[in-house]
């Protein structure tokens, strides 16, 4: 749970449910919260360099439809202020027992498998989120109206066939799919739509990366991949100093690595119709990179 003032986000509490102690539980703490008594041991938690950064706050089972309503109720009333929340769930088969917290903006759900059908119950109670990474392979299908479509900003590590449906449908910001199982069709679907102004009017970026051994163009054997003859039905060109910057900076949210920018000066550039936003797009035999461009981008060069 996280305190937010301005633009700045203040850590206020690490909480975690656990079946049991692992350690003979003699520092255990009665906390009061509002009309509630609950108990909790605190746990410390160390940087590389062995110093404590931090506690967190272990609680058992019976607490846990209690226990982050109660510390979030507890919390609001001493700041008075709407506080942002950020869910991090180490196993989807946790979030059928979630308890619903208010305002949770980001979400970072991990373990090796969710359903869709269950992570769309989830968002569907926790709505209007700006942010959610998902780890697990993703099995089942999504509701042609589900709420995962139009998350601002979604990062999906194992998307696998739920690539598939989440491209067209997406009308989010930002959107980065890993080990996704697609055509190129779809992309360029998107690429269309995008130049056209019919969908995609919203998009900031696509990353979307191959599964191992599924190739572009068409997922299976692989083979180079020419950009220019995929692109071939757009007007594109390479890149000009004097257009647009090289480098293009990555939202602080969807940076899954070392990498927060992206050098452009490969990529090819497409303009909408009739004027307006420039994109950039690079297709590799296994990847596929969109960036648009926000405003006028030579006013940054």
């Amino acid at each position: 749970m996280a305190g937010k003032h301005g633009e700045d986000m203040y850590l206020l509490s690490l909480m975690e449910c656990v079946s049991y102690y692992q350690q003979p539980a003699d520092n255990i703490l009665e906390l009061k919260m509002g009309d509630m008594v609950i108990k909790f041991r605190p746990r410390a938690m160390f940087s590389p360099q062995n110093e404590i950064v931090n506690y967190d706050l272990t609680y058992l089972e019976q607490y846990r439809d209690i226990a982050p309503v109660a510390l979030q109720n507890h919390v609001k009333c001493i700041f008075q202020n709407t506080l942002r929340v950020e869910i991090l769930v180490s196993s989807c088969r946790y979030l059928t027992n979630l308890p619903i917290l208010e305002n949770v903006k980001t979400s970072y759900l991990k373990g090796s498998q969710a359903v869709a059908s269950v992570l769309e119950e989830f968002l569907f109670v926790h709505n209007n989120q700006e942010c959610v990474h998902i780890v697990p392979f993703i099995s089942g299908n999504f509701n042609r109206n589900s709420e995962i479509f139009s998350i601002p900003k979604l990062y999906c590590k194992r998307s696998g066939f739920a690539a598939a449906a989440m491209i067209p449908s997406f009308t989010g910001n930002c959107l980065i799919l890993e080990q996704a199982k697609c055509d190129t069709v779809l992309l360029i679907q998107l690429l269309r739509k995008w130049v056209d102004k019919t969908a995609y009017q919203n998009l900031k970026m696509i990353r979307v990366s191959l599964f191992e051994n599924y190739y572009f163009p068409h997922g299976f054997p692989r083979a180079d991949v020419n950009l220019r003859e995929i692109l071939k039905d757009f007007k594109t060109k390479r890149w000009d100093r004097s257009n647009r910057p090289q480098i293009y900076e990555l939202d602080p949210q969807m940076v899954t690595s070392y990498v927060e920018s992206v050098d452009c000066s490969q990529f090819l550039d497409i303009e909408q119709e009739g004027g307006g936003k420039l994109g950039s797009v690079f297709i590799t035999h296994d990847s596929f990179e969109f960036y648009v461009w926000d405003g006028d981008p030579r006013s940054s060069l």
